[in-house]
């Protein structure tokens, strides 16, 4: 009995931490309070992309996540950056967006709040959620990126422009799951 007690504590413990880390008020690099359940319920599906600004991957990815927030601007999708720890500065973030000519909301977690909840630990690693705030999609934006340092020279898959167009036509997400490349969360 005391082990099926335990046992649904620390399940009630993580459905609960589970909604508050969406619940809570993240703060955007622009100083505005951003609710994720509030995004979530508002937008067919919300990208997430886990962002470091020293990220040689991140830097040549850029140009790709503009031309997605482009490509899917009248679909009701939200796309958000996210720089997880305290390493960076406000400055190093800003830096690295005007740099790179990212326009990209971007929701600081220095806590690792979502880094945790959504379980990402490469940047970029994309992430997409339904209005629900459940995982659709996790991991590579492409196949570009073979490891780090090997890159392909034609991109042959375009894992979260698919899952983004499978969440618009209704269908299935495949693959859900793809393991990213880059540089890790720290």
């Amino acid at each position: 009995m005391r082990r099926l007690t335990f046992v649904l504590s620390v399940l009630l413990f993580v459905s609960c931490s589970d909604e508050a880390v969406l619940s809570r008020e993240f703060i955007a690099l622009n100083e505005s309070k951003v609710r994720l359940d509030s995004v979530f319920e508002q937008h067919n599906s919300t990208v997430m992309i886990f962002l470091s600004p020293e990220c040689p991957l991140c830097q040549n990815y850029s140009v790709t996540i503009d031309q997605l927030q482009a490509d899917f601007n009248n679909e009701n999708i939200a796309f958000y950056g996210v720089v997880s720890g305290d390493f960076y500065s406000r400055s190093d973030i800003e830096g690295f967006l005007i740099r790179y000519e990212l326009d990209l909301t971007v929701l600081l977690d220095p806590e690792f709040k979502l880094a945790n909840h959504y379980d990402a630990s490469i940047t970029p690693e994309a992430i997409v959620v339904n209005e629900e705030g459940k995982t659709k999609y996790q991991g590579a934006i492409d196949n570009w990126a073979i490891s780090l340092g090997k890159k392909r020279l034609t991109i042959t898959e375009h894992y979260l422009a698919d899952a983004l167009k499978a969440r618009l036509e209704g269908k299935k997400v495949e693959p859900k799951k793809t393991e990213p490349v880059g540089c890790f969360i720290e």
